[in-house]
């Protein structure tokens, strides 16, 4: 038989309700009733309490500080450039003796200066592949078209590379990828009989420098009055190129650039215009950040009218870039910079390759504030470098070198001085000198009367290719002489000569209409400034010696 477990249960359960109600009684009686439920509260609410703390810290580390979604309005956040910890820096320019072009580097650390490579007369725009190699356009002719592109080793003294122009083009430009594995060239074939580029082909291709012989044509394109032509603004790190639009000898609106950007993948294929980089809506040719990730220039916000609009023979946008933006080259959104006010004209933006900061000239209605701008992206404001002038020259900016010092330098602003060995035309360096962050300058020894600025490098950045930098100047070498630079002109049934710096100016004729143009001075007159005025003086120092489109009149 089972024994009967219910009523046993129910016997144990009022046995256990007594024993309660006799404890209850007992704390009853003795006054312990508070304190007991106290304690049982807490016990209760304890648990519960460090659950929901638990939670809480779990949602804000899932939550803070969110980003918020990119659109096209002021930027918010930083877009990362990392800044390099650096012993020693070295400057590499270049110069010109009457047989060669020379490049030399310096070591700002203790100003030894030594030659880095002697190249034919004839080359233009060099950049620094390796501590070991040097890519140029070479072979340069009377318009400053160059038949190819070398790789010259430094250690071997030879080209031991070259990437040929088409048959019957010449090579205006190039552009590397940051990682200097992709390259992007255009190259032209100017019109037989007007000898300008309106009505003649523009071509752009790309290679794998690894593969230089396999070539990519993305563009082929003939030159009309109407439908723009592509030119290369930036290859990415995955080959992928970025191209601004332009009208040579544009008739209508000064300057040919800035009517529109398109992207094309390595190969060729998946031909994009993009949406939100149209004609009107910028003024400047963008320039891509050391890290690739983004695009920089002076943006257009319509405050006075259609940017397409024709004003003093120049598109609005272009005549009055009144912001500064970024367009990230992986979503292809625009960020505009905080705290630039658009009443300013932004007639030049670049990147800082050694503080990943961004350097703008801002000309304004009150001649103060017009000037050289560092604007820094993680704090999001603009601190003016306060260039020196010395005896009455103006010193004008060339590059950081740290957080607290500036490369500065005397530039030679004549016309026939532009010259061609740096990244784009420009005029050559009579001097170069180090601004402190105490406005302290020190000048650098001047090995060569006339320089082109290239690149800073990490010091002594050549010595495992030429040795411990202390040799001032290679005694087999011809001695540096002013750059007259002799060449044969059209008129060679007279023999007549020509500088060759004075190529620069023809190049840039080549493609504008009829004239040059002067965007500088449209630019301080746009914003109401009298001519002569101090305000239109120091608008027009600051365009002359820091605007590197001033007089890229195409």
């Amino acid at each position: 038989m089972q024994p009967n477990t219910g009523e046993t249960d129910q016997l144990k359960s009022q046995k256990g309700k007594i024993q309660l109600q006799t404890i209850y009684k007992r704390f009853a009686h003795k006054n312990f009733l508070l304190p007991a439920g106290i304690i049982l509260i807490f016990l209760i609410l304890i648990p519960i309490i460090l659950l929901l703390l638990s939670n809480r810290t779990a949602n804000k580390t899932l939550h803070a500080n969110p980003t918020p979604t990119p659109q096209k309005k002021n930027i918010t956040k930083k877009p990362t450039q990392s800044m390099p910890t650096k012993q020693s820096q070295t400057l590499v320019y270049g110069t010109w003796t009457s047989q060669t072009s020379v490049i030399r580097a310096v070591n700002l650390e203790n100003d030894t200066t030594t030659t880095v490579a002697t190249l034919p007369l004839t080359i233009k725009k060099v950049s620094i592949l390796s501590p070991n190699t040097l890519l140029y356009i070479d072979q340069t002719d009377n318009n400053d078209y160059g038949q190819r592109i070398s790789v010259y080793n430094i250690q071997q003294k030879q080209i031991v590379e070259n990437i040929p122009a088409d048959s019957g083009f010449g090579i205006d430009d190039y552009i590397l990828s940051p990682n200097k594995k992709y390259l992007v060239v255009w190259e032209v074939q100017l019109n037989s009989q007007t000898q300008t580029l309106q009505g003649g082909e523009s071509r752009v291709f790309d290679l794998n420098l690894s593969q230089p012989t396999l070539i990519n044509t993305l563009y082929d394109e003939t030159v009309t009055p109407t439908v723009p032509i592509h030119y290369p603004r930036a290859i990415l790190n995955n080959g992928t190129v970025l191209t601004d639009k332009m009208i040579p000898n544009d008739p209508n609106g000064g300057a040919g650039w800035a009517y529109g950007m398109s992207v094309v993948n390595f190969d060729g294929s998946n031909k994009q215009d993009l949406t939100a980089m149209t004609n009107g809506t910028y003024g400047t040719q963008p320039s891509l950040s050391p890290d690739g990730k983004y695009l920089l220039f002076a943006g257009y916000d319509g405050v006075n009218g259609d940017g397409t609009a024709i004003k003093n023979k120049y598109r609005q946008a272009l005549l009055t870039p009144d912001t500064v933006e970024l367009l990230d080259t992986s979503t292809f959104q625009r960020y505009k910079l905080s705290n630039l006010p658009n009443t300013n004209i932004y007639s030049d933006v670049q990147w800082d390759d050694q503080t990943g900061n961004v350097i703008l000239s801002m000309l304004s209605p009150n001649s103060t504030q017009t000037g050289v701008y560092t604007y820094n992206l993680a704090q999001l404001h603009a601190i003016q470098i306060p260039l020196p002038t010395i005896n009455g020259t103006n010193y004008g900016y060339i590059s950081g070198l740290t957080n607290t010092t500036t490369l500065i330098g005397i530039q030679s602003t004549a016309s026939f001085n532009l010259g061609n060995l740096g990244p784009t035309y420009t005029y050559a360096y009579t001097q170069f000198a180090k601004l402190s962050g105490n406005g302290k300058t020190t000048a650098l020894p001047s090995t060569d009367p006339f320089m082109q600025y290239i690149t800073i490098l990490p010091g002594n950045y050549f010595s495992n290719v030429l040795g411990a930098q202390t040799t001032v100047l290679d005694a087999t070498q011809p001695p540096v002489t002013y750059a007259v630079l002799q060449g044969v002109s059209d008129n060679t049934s007279q023999g007549t000569t020509f500088l060759k710096t004075t190529l620069a100016g023809r190049r840039l004729q080549e493609k504008s209409s009829p004239l040059c143009l002067n965007l500088g001075e449209a630019q301080c007159s746009a914003l109401g400034l009298l001519p002569n005025s101090p305000a239109y003086t120091a608008c027009q120092n600051v365009e002359k010696i820091n605007n590197t489109s001033t007089n890229a009149c195409y």
